[in-house]
């Protein structure tokens, strides 16, 4: 997991609780010390401190925040803070990204509220560093969001599970709106996906493989992979050798690195589907019942992607040939209500709770502003 997927992730955690442990636990690793929380309520502004002997009221503490308005957070945990603390060292960790001006902001705020104390700031930026430093702390904290990427994106899906590599390619070459780069970002994920460093594969093999594991119609050219395999040589990506074509190290390095953007997409509806079920029924699920409806809806998707296509990311027949294929509408919709239903009743036994969940998948899919599909 790279430091750029980190990144996103911590700034897509919605749990304070949660992001408080992660907080305590990597700045224990990163400092050498060890941060014990504190109570949940009655806490004083302080969400960790450190036990030893010290010059003021205590040798450490730790503030963290979820808070996108950080200026008043910081305000005010600093008020509450040294009504009753004079720490000689503050910790200040925060889920946002801060730029450098806006960690020196923060500093000088800690100072003026606490002269006589060292202080330290934490974005986002920095916390994935050290995400990266520990990982097993990291993958602690946030092993379903972890998990959920690279379920959906890992590179070894099977090749007799064309529905979930519909999704993987879709998500993977994510970002781009227009249809002449889109075409060129899924021909050369594609030809890239099919290589390896170790034996060389030709044209044809490459064509004939993701022909078949797509369903096209019919099978691509192997002149247009052999194109898309020189552009790639271009890049430093590939290389022709022992009569067909290799990744190199840096095409290798390519294939076993996940997009940041296609983890975005992943942790973007991740949010936006738990966001958006609990306002429209009312009420908070479960974690555990928001983790069965993004694994089932993630199921559904994969066979959306792959039965539409041709519509979800341009055709791939129009990717691959220019040409267009007009959707049948209602086909569509009728899969989304089926989709709805299968996520409704893997979330909850309840019938009235199937009924708001399902009414509610179906308003995310298709009446929000965009419409996620159709």
């Amino acid at each position: 997991m790279n430091d750029s997927i980190a990144k996103l992730i911590i700034e897509n955690c919605h749990n304070d609780f949660s992001f408080e442990q992660f907080s305590l636990e990597i700045c224990s690793a990163e400092h050498k010390i060890q941060f014990l929380p504190t109570s949940q309520s009655w806490d004083r502004g302080r969400d960790g401190r450190s036990a030893g002997p010290s010059r003021g009221s205590h040798r450490n503490l730790l503030c963290s925040t979820l808070n996108r308005e950080i200026d008043g957070k910081v305000e005010a945990d600093l008020l509450r803070i040294t009504a009753t603390s004079s720490p000689d060292h503050l910790i200040y960790c925060s889920s946002q990204y801060l730029s450098e001006e806006k960690a020196d902001q923060l500093t000088k705020s800690i100072k003026r509220h606490a002269p006589s104390g060292g202080s330290t700031v934490y974005g986002s930026l920095q916390l994935a560093k050290l995400a990266t430093k520990f990982p097993q702390v990291f993958e602690k904290h946030f092993h379903a969001e972890i998990e959920s990427i690279r379920e959906t994106l890992r590179s070894d899906v099977s090749s007799n599970d064309e529905q979930k590599r519909s999704l993987r390619l879709a998500l993977l070459t994510a970002g781009q709106s227009e249809g002449a780069t889109l075409r060129e970002d899924v021909l050369k994920r594609v030809v890239m996906e099919r290589l390896s460093k170790d034996a060389p594969h030709s044209a044809t093999e490459v064509a004939q493989e993701f022909s078949t594991d797509f369903g096209l119609p019919r099978r691509i050219e192997a002149a247009t992979i052999d194109r898309v395999a020189r552009e790639l040589v271009q890049e430093g990506l590939t290389q022709w050798s022992r009569g067909g074509w290799q990744l190199t190290d840096a095409g290798e390095q390519i294939i076993s690195t996940y997009p940041p953007e296609a983890a975005d997409a992943i942790l973007t509806g991740r949010a936006v589907i738990r966001n958006g079920i609990d306002t429209l029924i009312g009420k908070k699920l479960s974690d555990d019942q928001h983790m069965r409806i993004w694994s089932t809806l993630l199921d559904f998707l994969s066979s959306l992607f792959y039965k539409n296509g041709l519509d979800v990311i341009r055709t791939l027949e129009g990717i691959l040939h220019e040409e267009q294929e007009e959707i049948d509408t209602a086909s569509l919709q009728e899969m989304l209500r089926d989709g709805a239903r299968r996520v409704a009743s893997a979330s909850s036994s309840f019938p009235d709770d199937q009924d708001l969940i399902q009414t509610a998948i179906l308003d995310l899919l298709t009446e929000r502003e965009p419409p996620l599909i159709g």
